[in-house]
């Protein structure tokens, strides 16, 4: 009976190897079909950038791209032009309240206003529907906060600190992701509480995955790719050291 066990867990596992397996697959056919096959300069759902979570300081929340957030895109526009604090978030004001400050969640600032739009709009901050979710929400920033400061920055299977690659594991939403603007500007898009527990700890870099960039951006980094393919003199350009431009010229 047991012997029985561990040979359909062993099945189960080898499925779930290959249903991982042909996910990323799917997945990357998804994204050269949308905007991969026009460009050399790589595009990749799965690969990892390390960023100073200083540095992203503005956001250009793209709601409507018509997407989904596992893959990339290239998108040309003004939307990274209306950029917003990303300090300015009530729930990142609460989360420095309640950490650097000490005080409690429901005596935070912005606490008040969270309650006020869950009763108003029927949910608020991550599928909140009611002062409970909230308060069920706070234990869970709470354990995020101490499970990184007593265990660290979670870093993506295949990945090393601080070197750009391949993350070998599929992990929707498991990273904070960005975009990135016509001049290379790193915008907060989603991961919040990752993003501002690694500012509260002074972590150096995290792993992020880029969700858009524009495109002008992505033109910038064709022109550095042909120019390092031949071989001509390229450390006068500003983007040099960009962390989406590094990998590029290995």
């Amino acid at each position: 009976m047991i012997s029985k066990f561990f040979v359909y867990l062993k099945r189960f596992s080898m499925l779930k190897i290959i249903y991982g397996m042909l996910k990323r697959q799917i997945i990357r056919a998804k994204t050269f079909l949308i905007c991969g096959y026009k460009y050399q300069a790589e595009i990749d759902p799965f690969r990892i950038l390390w960023v100073n979570p200083n540095q992203i300081i503005h956001t250009a929340h793209l709601y409507n791209y018509g997407g989904r957030e596992e893959l990339c895109y290239v998108i040309a526009g003004d939307w990274d032009l209306p950029k917003y604090l990303f300090d300015d978030k009530p729930i990142v004001k609460m989360m420095y309240e309640h950490f650097a400050h000490g005080i409690e969640w429901k005596k935070t600032t912005p606490y008040s206003e969270i309650l006020r739009r869950v009763k108003e709009r029927g949910q608020s901050w991550t599928k909140c529907f009611s002062e409970a979710d909230v308060v069920s929400r706070c234990a869970y920033v709470d354990n995020l906060y101490f499970d990184i400061k007593e265990n660290g920055y979670r870093v993506p299977e295949g990945i090393l600190f601080g070197v750009s690659g391949i993350a070998k594991g599929y992990t929707s939403g498991g990273e904070v992701t960005v975009n990135i603007g016509r001049n290379g500007n790193i915008l907060y898009q989603d991961g919040k509480h990752r993003l501002t527990i690694a500012r509260l700890l002074n972590i150096p870099l995290i792993p992020v995955h880029v969700l858009v960039r524009h495109q002008q951006w992505q033109n910038i980094r064709e022109e550095l790719l042909n120019i390092n393919n031949g071989r001509h003199i390229i450390k006068k350009f500003t983007y040099i050291d960009h962390p989406d431009i590094v990998y590029l010229l290995r």
